[in-house]
């Protein structure tokens, strides 16, 4: 490896160093806000896993319909119209 490689890669090490961190700390801000309105509002009615997508639904927001209805048509679209039970290859027959 040539010095002029190894310094670049130590630089770009040197970045990533900090830069990684404060992008995992960036995404994760609106974490902790969703999971305590989505506790409050929502309660134990609604899986932890649905906050994002019923919290704007719960008040009625019609874009967080269409986002929910895309991700259904995305998961039907993985493999047809059999959805992702169909796109696991249970009930797939083999043409040789």
């Amino acid at each position: 490896m040539s010095p002029s490689s190894s310094m670049a890669i130590r630089r770009v090490l040197r970045t990533a160093r900090w830069l990684f961190p404060a992008y995992l700390l960036l995404i994760n801000l609106f974490v902790v806000p969703i999971a305590a309105a989505g506790l409050l509002l929502l309660g134990q009615k609604v899986s932890p896993d649905l906050y994002v997508l019923q919290l704007p639904l719960s008040h009625g927001e019609e874009l967080a319909v269409g986002l929910r209805l895309q991700r259904r048509s995305v998961g039907r679209d993985l493999d047809g119209d059999r959805g992702l039970h169909g796109a696991v290859g249970h009930d797939r027959q083999r043409t040789s």
